[in-house]
């Protein structure tokens, strides 16, 4: 059954592949806890420093018992084909911080929290499948966690790093101290942080960094390369409802302006075609980037996610109709006395998820498309037209494959040469359009009036 999730704004950005040395990959997998956590559970409690995996599921109330549990990883991070590593890069480093600065899951809107630490565990193996323990470090608001950890970084010197064949760090996450769950709080060095039952997801946002460093500790400290993983997590605590498919994929929105200019160099009525084709003709408002979790599948898997635009923020029910800019006073109330624009808004997909092996691609919306729910059964109808974006499968560990479906890319906009004249419903073309905004209707001159026009477009992801 597809569900359609309709995420407007949240803060993730995507995690990719990226190729540093002959054949030598970094690659990211996220597992479906990191996008689906209950913030009292007491499955997700401390470890040693020198813990060790283990594949068993069940990890509740076990706390520094020697182990890291299954059940507790958030993800993986590496690099395969570590033989072929180009040791002038310098030595690999690896750090994870808070993009907040913070160790928090925030309820949006609200001062509601929940303390949270990541414990790193840092592996290798050699060509005969030996495994090593290369260190360790523990991170975050933890009980027993110092506010300046002595470790920050995990550090595999050059000279050692072609002796194995594949380098990751496996994250886990901890949440101990536990939430009261009578008092709907949790207690963490001398202050008493409330958590509300709420059916939103609690966010919070990593990026884990893999970096190569020669001269490391000294003044002349050089990266040579890096790449950051972005990692976004999602938690809840009491909602009244949940369906763990709503966040196993999430997205997130980068506007790029508040305010776009209609006129002047570069603005939209410069752009604006009566019949945009190619990319070229809109103009960028936002950058998008889309995460799912990852699942271990077969070389050529199959299964797709698609994303379309709409002007209507539940698509399932009716259509918003066409896209369209509307006048605002200084009381963001309409004015009534201003023309509507009519624009169409695209979805680019830059890293090429959509298929791989083919130029990036862009899809033009007007406003109208609808994810269709079926009379007869729970399944929906697609709309007609949306981005597909195709599995990235990558090898990894002994041999298994595993799924993720990556992309980002732009969302644009232009103006299609219509304008709904003040007191009218229905469009008609404009012509004769200047930067000072006039424009000439039926052999009537008129002139947009000043200040903003605004639009709200909703971004709808359809997972499987």
């Amino acid at each position: 059954m597809k569900k359609a999730l309709f995420l407007i704004v949240s803060l993730l950005f995507l995690s990719i592949l990226a190729v540093w040395a002959a054949d030598t990959t970094t690659y990211i997998r996220l597992y479906e806890s990191s996008f689906d956590v209950d913030l009292s559970s007491k499955k997700y409690l401390s470890h040693l420093d020198g813990s060790t995996y283990s594949s068993n599921k069940n990890s509740e109330n076990k706390r520094k018992d020697g182990f890291y549990y299954q059940g507790q990883e958030l993800g993986v991070v590496g690099l395969s084909d570590t033989n072929y590593y180009d040791t002038d890069l310098g030595d690999l480093v690896f750090t994870v911080t808070s993009d907040s600065g913070e160790w928090f899951y925030r309820l949006a809107g609200s001062d509601y929290r929940r303390p949270f630490g990541i414990d790193v565990f840092g592996r290798a193996r050699n060509p005969q499948y030996v495994e090593y323990d290369m260190g360790s470090m523990r991170l975050g608001y933890q009980s027993d966690v110092s506010e300046n950890p002595a470790v920050t970084s995990l550090v595999v010197p050059a000279d050692q790093i072609r002796q194995y064949i594949n380098i990751w760090w496996d994250f886990c996450l901890v949440m101990d101290p536990e939430v009261d769950t009578i008092e709907d709080k949790t207690y963490f060095r001398g202050t008493d942080y409330f958590i509300q039952a709420s059916n939103i997801s609690y966010t919070a946002d990593l990026t884990l960094t893999i970096s190569m460093v020669t001269g490391l500790g000294t003044p002349e400290e050089t990266v040579n390369k890096s790449v950051s993983f972005p990692v976004h997590l999602e938690g809840f605590y009491k909602p009244d409802e949940y369906d763990k498919t709503m966040v196993t994929a999430s997205f997130s929105i980068s506007r790029i302006a508040e305010v776009l200019q209609l006129d002047g160099a570069g603005g939209l009525l410069e752009n604006m075609k009566a019949s945009p084709a190619t990319a070229n003709d809109f103009t960028t408002i936002a950058t998008y980037s889309l995460s799912s979790s990852s699942l271990q599948t077969s070389q050529n898997e199959t299964r797709k996610i698609r994303m379309f635009l709409s002007s209507t923020n539940d698509a399932t029910k009716s259509t918003g109709g066409r896209f369209v800019l509307r006048h605002e006073d200084n009381d963001n109330v309409s004015a009534g006395t201003a023309p509507q624009l009519l624009f169409k808004a695209a979805l680019t997909s830059e890293s090429k998820g959509h298929a791989p092996s083919s130029e990036a691609k862009t899809v033009v919306f007007d406003g109208t498309d609808r994810f269709i729910p079926k009379e007869a059964d729970t399944s929906y109808v697609l709309p007609g037209n949306y981005l597909e974006i195709d599995a990235t499968t990558t090898k990894q560990k002994t041999n298994n494959w595993y799924s993720s479906w990556l992309d980002s890319g732009s969302i644009g906009i232009v103006l299609t040469g219509e304008v709904i004249p003040p007191g009218e419903t229905e469009p008609v073309t404009a012509t004769d359009w200047t930067n000072q905004g006039a424009y000439t209707v039926g052999g009537d001159t008129a002139t947009l009036t000043k200040g903003e026009y605004k639009s709200t477009i909703y971004i709808h992801v359809i997972t499987f």
